[in-house]
């Protein structure tokens, strides 16, 4: 205890952070990869989350890029077995030829989902939302009725 009162501060240690050596999504294809043919065909998604203030629920959300065709659906946890099911469920009965996501650790399983879609998954730069900004803007919109 004497070695946290003021005049004997703990003091931080200085240099370099260590970096996190485990990468949390492997094997992803960027979005640079994706065919250009996602500007102008329907069938290519782009997905994210609205989380709740708590970060006790979210809102999965799911656009297609050209006709602009959005399905939400609130899911109770952002775990990657629930996630990939709902994304299964919600886009059965469409035709998907890709699926852009970001970087997100619930996608961790992406290969997994990618297998269930029998589609392919690409992902954001890290940091890069901007690049699936037709959901981010969607998620917008949605943020005016749920508000955090």
């Amino acid at each position: 205890m004497e070695r946290h009162l003021f005049w004997n501060r703990v003091h931080k240690k200085s240099g370099p952070k260590k970096k996190n050596k485990v990468e949390k999504l492997k094997d992803r294809a960027f979005i640079d990869q994706r065919p250009p043919e996602a500007e102008y065909e329907y069938g290519h998604w782009e997905g994210d989350f609205i989380v709740s203030k708590q970060n006790s629920w979210a809102l999965l959300v799911l656009v297609e890029k050209q006709s602009k065709q959005t399905l939400v659906e609130r899911i109770p946890n952002r775990k990657n077995v629930l996630v990939n099911n709902r994304i299964v469920e919600m886009l059965k009965r469409y035709s998907v030829k890709s699926l852009t996501l970001d970087n997100d650790i619930a996608f961790q399983k992406h290969k997994k989902l990618a297998e269930m879609l029998n589609t392919n998954i690409y992902f954001c730069h890290p940091y890069h939302s901007w690049e699936k900004g037709l959901v981010e803007n969607m998620n917008r919109w949605i943020r005016v009725f749920v508000p955090k």
